[in-house]
């Protein structure tokens, strides 16, 4: 069986992005998370594919191939250009004032005392694909992202080691474990206006042997007001039940989804067991009985 998921693919230039303003309050602490795979045709360390800015501060955020910036200070890695899919995790905490980057799972860069104290702007804008020198604009070419981005996720927390490395760990085609749910989730990002040559484009993940039958529709179990805590977690997707129901379908191992929505957002744990019920009356679980 063949997983597919959705890919933001930016060419070169300042005319392709995406920019929205997501509302987000004053924070003390942020992570920003993607699958990136840069350009054959990408040379340049100096690219940047997240930007937060507000009218005080164009610099608020920045996640670039090798530089993430908190309020115009930053940290640098040096680890070199690739052409394969990577995971990219920039992580920072006003009250220890640790900032990080980590490639792969394991901190590539980290450097103390950064803005230790300080906090994040609240009401800015987001830009995807481009680097801001004014709110919305101020692009460059030079700066400009080139290439493919996917799963795309912000928290209002640093994610502490454990959680970064279960993003990687998850692979291409899973869903780590996180504390809690992006404040910004790539559903929202893929939501959003595609300005320019910029597209969402299905691409394969893997090929992902299936063990069990067939899937059926027809064998999913509709359970509410119950949740389910035994079996190992599998990681959680935000999005819609069909979509939780078919990464269960594709993991292999999933059995069964515990669903919750929160904040107008549906979060759903997946599990490899369906043994021990519990009463929820917050949540909905989904058992595939084949």
């Amino acid at each position: 069986k063949q997983w597919y998921q959705r890919r933001v693919a930016i060419t070169a230039g300042t005319a392709n992005y995406i920019s929205f303003n997501p509302d987000l309050p004053e924070l003390t602490g942020l992570t920003v998370c993607a699958w990136k795979k840069n350009s054959f045709l990408e040379r340049r360390t100096g690219r940047y594919w997240f930007s937060y800015a507000v009218s005080e501060s164009d610099n608020e955020i920045i996640v670039g191939n090798s530089a993430f910036y908190v309020k115009s200070a930053y940290v640098y890695s040096q680890v070199p250009l690739t052409y394969q899919w990577v995971h990219n995790c920039a992580t920072w905490d006003s009250e220890s004032g640790v900032a990080v980057i980590s490639i792969d799972g394991e901190a590539a860069a980290t450097q103390e005392n950064l803005k230790k104290g300080e906090s994040l702007r609240a009401g800015g804008n987001l830009v995807i694909g481009q680097e801001q020198d004014s709110v919305g604009g101020g692009f460059s070419a030079n700066q400009a992202y080139v290439g493919e981005l996917y799963n795309i996720n912000v928290w209002d927390y640093a994610l502490d080691s454990t959680e970064v490395a279960s993003l990687y760990q998850a692979g291409l085609c899973g869903y780590g474990s996180t504390e809690e749910d992006p404040v910004i989730s790539y559903a929202d990002i893929l939501a959003q206006e595609l300005v320019g040559d910029v597209t969402v484009v299905d691409g394969t993940c893997a090929d992902i042997e299936v063990p069990c039958q067939e899937y059926k529709e027809e064998c999913w179990e509709t359970e509410e007001k119950i949740k389910y805590k035994d079996g190992g977690k599998l990681g959680f997707i935000v999005g819609t039940v069909d979509q939780a129901k078919a990464a269960c379908n594709a993991h292999g191992e999933c059995k069964t989804l515990t669903c919750l929505e929160k904040k107008g957002k549906m979060r759903c744990e997946l599990r490899s067991s369906f043994e021990k019920a519990k009463k929820d009356k917050k949540k909905t679980s989904y058992t595939y009985r084949c």
